[in-house]
C-alpha cells in the first residue's frame, strides 16, 4: 500500500505546488479521496478540516468532489424521504 502522506510530502519538498503533488497523488494505485484528505492533513500539518477544504478546491480532484456532492445530496433527499414516510 503505498504511503500517500510520504509521498505527498516528498513531492512538496521537490518544490511541487499543492495542486501539482495532489494531482500526482491522484495518478497512484489506491489513491481515494479518503487517503488524499489525509495525506495533505499529514503532509502540511492542517486539520482535516482544512485539508477536505483544500481537497475539494483541488483541480485535479473535481470528478471526485462533484460525485460525492451529488451523491450526499442524492442521500440527503432519499434521507429526508423515508422521515417523512
Amino acid at each position: 500500500m503505498t504511503d500517500f502522506s510520504s509521498y505527498l510530502a516528498a513531492r512538496l519538498a521537490a518544490g511541487d505546488t499543492l495542486d501539482d503533488a495532489l494531482a500526482q497523488v491522484r495518478r497512484l494505485e489506491g489513491a481515494h479521496p479518503v487517503a488524499a484528505i489525509k495525506a495533505i492533513s499529514a503532509a502540511t500539518g492542517v486539520s482535516l478540516g482544512e485539508a477536505k477544504r483544500i481537497f475539494d478546491a483541488s483541480p485535479s480532484w473535481r470528478q471526485e468532489v462533484l460525485a460525492n456532492r451529488a451523491l450526499h445530496g442524492e442521500s440527503i433527499t432519499a434521507l429526508l424521504r423515508n422521515s417523512e414516510s
